[in-house]
Order: structure tokens, then C-alpha cells, then sequence
């Protein structure tokens, strides 16, 4: 695996937009690269400074206030792509207090709607849970799976478990039931899914789910079958379509040539088959 190409593909996106679905990439990439030997120690700890004094202070401020706006304002993509990227830049710091910081926000504290009482709207007996941007449209919709994924993937890389994580005991867990919920109604035009009335603190009443979007294809969903189907041994029948669909996963720009093609890195079955 080119590394180089790695942090290329991420470093070819908006650099000049403090873009919090590309920044936690940046995080990733260097922590992939941190014992690469082209990379001297100095510029290493010039790079962490730079996520600790350009994109943390974005991220962290966005979590905390929100713009002064009230909780569900924002939508998951935008509340989840912020908590990792504080997540992504407290590991590749080693600052375990931005690591305990996101799994609060995540468990207990979150105002916003990556806090886990606010990242699905609705859970249903088949398994599947309503994602937050369901009726917004697709395109956005099928971000929270990617976005959510790594969210659990960095922490597992930390020893910490939220793939698993099912406090209310739902038939699955939250990551697994959204996944499946959005890859079925994205597999095909002929799946049906259910929908519940959602409206946030605004009164942005939806009624029904999105078709503007239908059939979007990201990477992500690798991660989510690897995980939960090739090591829990769960069946997880539209993620498993939805991720032998979208195989091999490109990286940054193969899945569009403006901004929202870089909101995930990629390269999922290269980096999470089993």
C-alpha cells in the first residue's frame, strides 16, 4: 500500500476549506504514516501542531456551541464528521482527554446529533434503524454509514468497542441497523423501507423518506460487513449487497470530482477484508 497516495488523496480535496469530513482524514492518514521513515520526527510534530491549531479549534468549537443554534439544527453528517475529527487528531496527539472527550459526547454529553439518543430517529422489529438524514435526501443520507463507521473503527483501533455498543438493546446496533436501513433503500429502486415522521428542534417537519439521491454510491459499507458479518457472524443481508455493490472501493475523487467525493477516504477492501 502506497502511504504516500494514501495522504495525497486526502491532501487533493479542499485544502483551503477547514472541511471537517476531510480533516479527521488528514489525522488518519498521518497516523498511518507515523513511522514512515521519509517523514522526519520534526516534521511529524509540525504536522500534529497544524491539526491541533487549524482544524481542532473548528471542530471543537462546532461541538460545543453549535452556532448558537438549538440541537438537532445540524444534521448527523455534520455533528459526526466534527466528532471524529476531534476524535482522529486526540489519537494521532496521543491526548487521551480529546479520546475520552468524543466518547461522552458520543455517550452522555453530545448536544448535538452525533450523541447516540439522536443518531437514528426510529428503530423497527426487522433490524433496521431510520438514519437522521433519511428524509433529507440519499446523497446525505448514505454519508452517516462511512462517517459513523470510522467513528467506531478508530475507537476499536483503541480498544474500545462501539460497534457493539447497544445501550436500549434494539435487535441490532445502532451502526449495523443504520447501515442496513440505508443500504436497502439504496440497493434498488424496488426496496421499500420504513419511515416515522422526524422533525427537529426547528420544525423541519419530514414525512416521508427522500427519493432525491436514490442509488448513491460511497465507500463504507467494507467496513461495516467486514465487522459485523466476517467477525460477529451476523447477517446482515442489504449492507452485504450494498458492500459486494460498491467493491473494490476507490479512494478520494472516485466517487466524484467536487468536495463530497472526498468525504471519505476509502480503500475499504483493501484495508478491512477478511
Amino acid at each position: 500500500m502506497d502511504l504516500r497516495r494514501v495522504l495525497a488523496s486526502v491532501c487533493s480535496s479542499d485544502f483551503n476549506v477547514l472541511r471537517s469530513s476531510v480533516s479527521y482524514q488528514w489525522a488518519n492518514a498521518a497516523g498511518i504514516m507515523r513511522g514512515y521513515s521519509g517523514w522526519t520526527a520534526a516534521d511529524f510534530t509540525a504536522f500534529k501542531n497544524f491539526m491541533l491549531n487549524v482544524y481542532y479549534p473548528v471542530s471543537s468549537d462546532f461541538l460545543n456551541r453549535h452556532n448558537n443554534t438549538c440541537s438537532t439544527h445540524y444534521w448527523l453528517n455534520w455533528d459526526m464528521s466534527n466528532l471524529c475529527t476531534v476524535l482522529a487528531i486526540g489519537i494521532l496527539c496521543d491526548d487521551v482527554a480529546k479520546v475520552n472527550y468524543a466518547i461522552d459526547y458520543y455517550q452522555h454529553s453530545g448536544t448535538g446529533t452525533a450523541f447516540i439518543g439522536r443518531v437514528t430517529t426510529a428503530t423497527y422489529p426487522n433490524g433496521m434503524d431510520q438514519g437522521q438524514e433519511a428524509g433529507r435526501d440519499q446523497g446525505h443520507a448514505t454519508m452517516e454509514v462511512p462517517l459513523f463507521g470510522t467513528f467506531c473503527q478508530m475507537l476499536y483501533n483503541q480498544g474500545q468497542n462501539f460497534f457493539d455498543y447497544n445501550p436500549w438493546s434494539h435487535v441490532n446496533p445502532p451502526l449495523l441497523g443504520v447501515s442496513e436501513y440505508i443500504a436497502a433503500y439504496n440497493i434498488n429502486t424496488t426496496n421499500t423501507v420504513p419511515f416515522t415522521t422526524y422533525n427537529n428542534c426547528e420544525n423541519s417537519n419530514q414525512t416521508v423518506i427522500s427519493s432525491a439521491g436514490r442509488g448513491t454510491i460511497r465507500p463504507g459499507w467494507e467496513l461495516v460487513y467486514n465487522y459485523y458479518v466476517k467477525v460477529k457472524g451476523k447477517t446482515a443481508i442489504y449492507t452485504t449487497q450494498f458492500a459486494a455493490k460498491v467493491r473494490p472501493e476507490g479512494g478520494g475523487g472516485d466517487y466524484g470530482p467536487n468536495s463530497g467525493g472526498y468525504d471519505q477516504l476509502g480503500f475499504g477492501t483493501l484495508t478491512f477484508s477478511r
